[in-house]
């Protein structure tokens, strides 16, 4: 394995509006460049990754590994992340890491929560349109409680989900947690609107050295992003000639 002193991870995050770069060293964020300008995957990812090596003075054949977000998420998004990812890996011979999106958020939460308590939960929720969401549950030690799936938010929804696992407190996280964020006010005792409000590729580092230490790695001719829901393609009315 290249690097044993220093492990570099190549972080794709796409799986959002933002377009995030990271390189990571030993399990850390090191380096990291987005944007969170809509539609902006296919221009500027392949330009935030040449920027991330110039900055940190490495190329390509320094890397251990690359990481991308797996999903669930934007269909165009993920499909380019992982394209990009599969390019890299396939002419440099690296492995591929395949990193959940849901959980990258948890982990983030995790990461900053420095509660005393045990008895709370953490809520990944990640912007399916509307009031819809993609979501996955973990216990205050990072264990699964529900694995992803598809949900639509409500205050309902959220005292439910707190009385099924008995919690007193659910800290919430993603980029849907704005839309769901006017109906916590007079609930801020029982639900934590937390400030991981979006996608990043920093989030990435703690997992993908994880993968990368238990060679959890893809099969980068066969993998495909994790989309949950099928994708919503519109097909083009047929046009009729008279």
């Amino acid at each position: 394995m290249k690097n044993q002193e220093n492990q570099y991870c190549l972080l794709l995050e796409t799986s959002s509006r933002v377009c995030s770069v990271g390189l990571s060293r030993n399990g850390k964020i090191w380096i990291l460049k987005e944007d969170s300008e809509a539609n902006g995957h296919a221009s500027k990812l392949t330009l935030y990754i040449q920027e991330v090596l110039v900055l940190a003075e490495l190329e390509l054949k320094d890397i251990a590994a690359v990481g991308f977000s797996k999903g669930p998420g934007s269909y165009t998004g993920l499909r380019i992340g992982l394209s990009t990812a599969k390019g890299i890996c396939y002419a440099m011979d690296l492995p591929l890491l395949g990193l959940s999106t849901l959980k990258s958020v948890a982990q983030e939460m995790h990461y900053q929560n420095l509660s005393n308590s045990s008895n709370y939960i953490y809520l990944s929720i990640m912007d399916a349109r509307r009031m819809d969401a993609y979501a996955a549950v973990y216990d205050a030690q990072m264990n699964i409680v529900q694995e992803d799936y598809f949900v639509t938010l409500s205050l309902e929804y959220l005292q439910e989900l707190k009385a099924k696992y008995q919690v007193d407190l659910i800290y919430l996280g993603g980029d849907a947690v704005e839309k769901i964020k006017p109906l916590l006010e007079g609930h801020e005792q029982e639900f934590i609107a937390t400030r991981i409000n979006g996608n990043s590729a920093k989030y990435l580092a703690t997992l993908a050295q994880e993968a990368l230490e238990n060679k959890q790695f893809e099969d980068v001719a066969y993998v495909e992003p994790f989309y949950l829901k099928k994708p919503n393609i519109t097909k083009p009315k047929s046009k009729l000639f008279k």
